[in-house]
């Protein structure tokens, strides 16, 4: 059924067309049209019991408006709907039809003005969320409000009839009346001191349901400018070299690492330029030194957030420029190699937050997991293993220009990332990690060469602002 045709059936048509359903209705709407919706906010659109919740306060949420007005029916909320979905909020919570069961209204058209609301914020406001709450069991033992609790018979049905609806159009039910309702199906007392609207417990109910169901509802966008911090570590190495050239051989390895660079954040992104450099003895068969040095430049977006904002998921990528030094003065004048890699990497990181201070709004420590994937690229090394000066009578220069061999390589490696980070209430950070990396050339060329390092790390990251 149309709108139009809704309106022109129903006995408060005139009701609807003139829009005159009380003066505190009136208020309220031109208080609502002087305060326009936008599409960050998460609207609560009701009646008296939604007009009587701290919508903002009850969920620390600025985003979150109350769009309620006492005595409001459906066709009261379709009469004023678009100072709501003018503004594309991310999301509604509608509850409505407690008060149309006092005006007579009967089970199947106040679920068909519900329906009828669903439709209209959908073709008005296609991206918002909406969410229809089931309307709460009332109670008749107090003796008031007797139009509305004489027929608390009649709540499970439309709840039946409105739920039916949900699926049908394709929108979220939230079942509040099952959390509320006592055994014999009528507002639990313990929610209620009129057996119509909810008291602080009853309120507290309602927002543990809407967390249950959809999670934290999404804060402000904060206007600043983007955090930034200087990041510092040092930590220790253990490494495996595996050559196959000349002088084919493995390699253990132990040394220490320092890493510097600068991290910034903005909303869902996340820049960081890093520098590691690693400084270690060679050992086993022949004794040496390796210097290796990486440059990351790696940019990830926050994808998803988990219920209660505490697990995330980040996507991304990254470029990187591998450099391996060796050194081994025990071979004579077969003494150094250097192999070169430049990658294109995919990166994904699983963060969560485990633990909260201050009322839950500061998180003290975070746990992160980040996988590596280098998709290809390229890499330089010499065409003999340790063989850059393997003729004393040519020049260094020489004898690298026309020993190296460059080629395209894919897949050459993985990198996996965990760790913990201590949050400090100034905004500086202190992180524990551990690192694999591995590189491989595989079988291409003559020479082969493989490199894994494992680093356990202490991070320092300053904020900058």
């Amino acid at each position: 059924m149309s709108l139009l045709a809704l309106l022109i059936l129903s006995p408060y048509a005139k009701a609807q067309i003139t829009g005159k359903y009380g003066t505190y209705y009136d208020q309220r709407e031109l208080l609502f049209e002087s305060l326009p919706t936008s599409e960050n906010d998460i609207i609560f659109l009701g009646n008296s019991i939604t007009d009587g919740g701290e919508w903002g306060e009850l969920f620390e949420n600025a985003n979150c408006k109350n769009r309620g007005i006492s005595g409001d029916i459906t066709l009261g909320v379709l009469n004023r709907l678009e100072t709501v979905t003018k503004g594309q909020p991310s999301m509604i919570f509608l509850m409505i039809g407690t008060n149309d069961m006092d005006w007579g209204f009967s089970n199947d058209t106040i679920a068909m003005n519900v329906r009828a609301i669903v439709q209209r914020i959908k073709e008005e406001s296609p991206r918002t969320k909406i969410i229809v709450q089931s309307i709460l069991p009332t109670n008749d033992c107090y003796g008031l409000f007797t139009g509305h609790t004489k027929r608390w018979q009649d709540v499970a049905l439309i709840n039946e009839m409105i739920k039916t609806m949900t699926e049908e159009e394709g929108v979220t039910y939230l079942d509040l009346y099952r959390l509320m309702a006592n055994d014999e199906g009528k507002l639990n007392t313990a929610y209620s001191n009129d057996g119509l609207h909810l008291n602080g417990e009853g309120y507290k109910v309602w927002k543990a349901a809407v967390e249950e169901e959809i999670g934290c509802l999404p804060q402000p966008m904060r206007k600043t400018k983007a955090s930034v911090w200087l990041n510092a570590g040092i930590g220790y190495t253990f490494n495996n070299t595996y050559d196959i050239g000349a002088a084919p051989m493995s390699m253990l390895g132990i040394g220490a690492s320092t890493q510097l660079g600068v991290i910034a954040e903005w909303r869902r992104c996340h820049l960081q330029s890093e520098s590691r450099g690693l400084f270690g003895l060679l050992f086993n068969p022949t004794t040496g030194y390796n210097i290796d040095v990486q440059e990351r430049l790696e940019f990830l977006y926050r994808v998803h957030d988990g219920k209660r904002n505490r697990f995330h998921l980040w996507a991304g990528g990254s470029l990187q420029a591998d450099a391996f030094f060796k050194i081994l003065p025990s071979m004579g004048n077969a003494s150094t190699s250097t192999s070169i890699f430049g990658n294109l990497c995919a990166e994904g990181m699983a963060q969560f937050d485990l633990a909260f201070i201050r009322g839950g709004s500061h998180n003290l420590l975070t746990a992160y997991g980040k996988l590596i994937v280098p998709l290809g690229g390229f890499v330089s090394r010499p065409g003999f293993a340790f063989m850059d000066n393997y003729t004393s009578d040519l020049s260094l220069t020489n004898t690298i220009l026309s020993s190296y061999e460059t080629s395209g390589i894919l897949f050459p490696g993985v990198s996996t990332d965990i760790g913990l980070k201590f949050n400090l209430l100034n905004g500086n950070k202190i992180g524990i990690s551990y690192r694999w990396d591995y590189l491989t050339t595989r079988n291409t060329g003559s020479y082969r060469f493989d490199n894994a390092f494992h680093t356990f790390t202490i991070d320092f990251m300053f904020k900058l602002n």
